[in-house]
């Protein structure tokens, strides 16, 4: 029962990323440097070790709080989940650490850091300052992964990098320069939503799956 919760989840999951990802095409001109929240997952290096440690940090981090991240609807909202999670992300990343025999120490941060521009297909993300969640393990000189916590992108996209062999490093265009469009806040509401449903119930089916 446990194996069948997991491939539900990661079912939902999918079909979900496939909605998210056509809404937030056209969504693209709203989010900018003043509206976004980053979150990065920097390595200790580029080992291949030290990387496969930094996907188990992201994928326990995300997993242990999307809840808190996805709940939050306002930019304030989300800032005041990020404080009060810092020291969490760093009790679930040495956690991680650990469990893969290694000693790194973990650091979650949060504040505003420089970015250069990078493209991803047709869009563009200027370079420029951004606020933004690092959690930086051990010497962090590795490479990094990234996702935007606000807008909750990161959870949409989580089937999509689940999917992903190995040492496969995937980042989602999240920001594109111009004003808002119209039905911009009707459809972030209706994914944040979406997305907040989906998560409790594939909570609840992986929960139901380990007592049987």
């Amino acid at each position: 029962m446990k194996a069948l919760a997991v491939v539900m989840t990661l079912g939902l999951l999918a079909s979900l990323a496939a909605w998210g990802r056509v809404g937030l095409m056209d969504a693209q001109p709203a989010y900018n440097s003043d509206n976004l929240i980053r979150f990065h997952v920097l390595a200790n290096s580029d080992t291949p070790e030290d990387q496969q440690i930094k996907r188990r940090v992201r994928d326990a981090i995300l997993t242990s709080m999307g809840e808190e991240f996805l709940s939050a609807m306002k930019l304030d909202d989300a800032r005041a989940a990020v404080f009060d999670a810092l020291p969490l992300m760093e009790e679930i990343g040495a956690a991680e650490v650990a469990a893969a025999g290694k000693n790194y120490p973990v650091k979650a941060e949060f504040g505003i850091f420089p970015f250069p521009t990078r493209s991803y297909g047709e869009l563009t993300l200027p370079s420029g300052n951004y606020q933004a969640v690092r959690v930086i393990i051990g010497e962090g000189s590795g490479e990094n992964w990234w996702c935007v916590l606000f807008p909750p992108l990161c959870f949409v996209d989580i089937a999509a990098y689940a999917g992903n062999p190995p040492g496969t490093e995937v980042s989602t265009p999240v920001m594109a320069q111009g004003k808002p469009q119209r039905g911009q806040v009707q459809r972030d509401v209706e994914l944040r939503f979406k997305v907040l449903e989906v998560w409790r119930r594939n909570r609840r089916h992986i929960a139901e799956g380990s007592t049987n």
